[in-house]
């Protein structure tokens, strides 16, 4: 396999002729591939790290459970990646309209990846948007936690809503900090942000929390960076009280969001209210409100009894 950048994965299950009309869609996008042959015996890549989307050419022709590259596929189902199954006798379809979803998906980051994409930008993170203050202190302001509450900053990158959170709990509150990434962490204890709260380095789908430790959650950013969301809601549902309450939020909508990184919006966006609606029903949340305009993303929810 070639070690260049890739945009798709694509397994080979066996030697046959590609099929034309998707190397035309791919092309057609801009869209550089990358190809395991499993049938000649190349082992796939350990992660879906920095693909959009996984194309199968053929049938794995085997009578074990798992053939290879099931890992990936899986992978690449719980992070709702587009995926074209290309079968004997293909007649090519479908595969302009996948290269299209393709283009405009996300590049998928493992628990490595997330890590790496964001310790390179820790030191900086701030000063590319140093006017969020106030959208931050309004989303939080609408999740209201209440004074002598306990609330999670999930996701807390270098910190910055640690203050505006201490400040709405009080002084008898407590704010809990954690973030996957080192960097982001000692970029908020570098900043202070440590005299608001603890500051852990933990992952957001494998809390260092209790049952029903907290009152509410915020969770700036976060959604769109995780490889499973279910596993992450279903977590933040596990330490979060009956009645407690979710932010997640972004100081902008998800359609300049995806302008601003060359994409458009895809109907598999997990943040499109259709989508996350039974996403949080079926991991222990009810959605109560979801703004999504240019000004701000918004989606509360609260944690329904167990």
């Amino acid at each position: 396999m070639s070690d260049i950048p890739a945009d798709v994965l694509i397994f080979r299950y066996g030697p046959d002729p590609w099929p034309e009309p998707v190397l035309d869609a791919l092309r057609a996008h801009n869209l550089a591939f990358q190809e395991c042959r499993l049938y000649a015996g190349e082992s796939p890549p350990p992660d879906l790290d920095g693909f959009r989307a996984l194309i199968v050419i053929g049938d794995p022709g085997r009578a074990e459970e798992r053939p290879p590259g099931s890992h990936l596929r899986e992978q690449a189902q719980a992070a709702a990646m587009p995926i074209l199954d290309v079968p004997a006798g293909f007649d090519g379809a479908q595969a302009a309209a996948f290269a299209e979803l393709a283009a405009n998906s996300p590049a998928y980051r493992s628990v490595r990846g997330v890590r790496a994409f964001f310790a390179a930008r820790a030191a900086t993170w701030e000063k590319k948007f140093p006017d969020d203050g106030p959208v931050f202190a309004a989303a939080i302001a609408e999740l209201a936690p209440g004074r002598g509450s306990i609330v999670l900053d999930a996701g807390c990158g270098t910190g910055r809503a640690m203050p505006l959170l201490r400040d709405a709990v009080g002084p008898d509150g407590r704010v809990i900090g954690i973030d996957l990434t080192p960097e982001m962490i000692y970029s908020a204890r570098e900043r202070g942000r440590g005299a608001y709260g603890p500051l852990l380095i933990a992952d957001v789908a494998r809390l260092p929390l209790p049952e029903a430790a907290v009152d509410a959650v915020f969770a700036a950013g976060l959604i769109s960076h995780l490889p499973d969301a279910a596993a992450m809601l279903t977590e933040l549902a596990r330490v979060t009280r009956p009645g407690g309450r979710l932010a997640l939020f972004h100081p902008v909508g998800r359609a300049v969001l995806a302008a601003r990184h060359g994409r458009r919006l895809t109907p598999g966006d997990l943040r499109a209210r259709e989508n996350l609606t039974p996403l949080l029903g079926r991991t222990g949340w009810a959605l109560t409100a979801c703004h999504d305009e240019d000004d701000r993303y918004l989606a509360l929810a609260v944690r329904t009894p167990a």
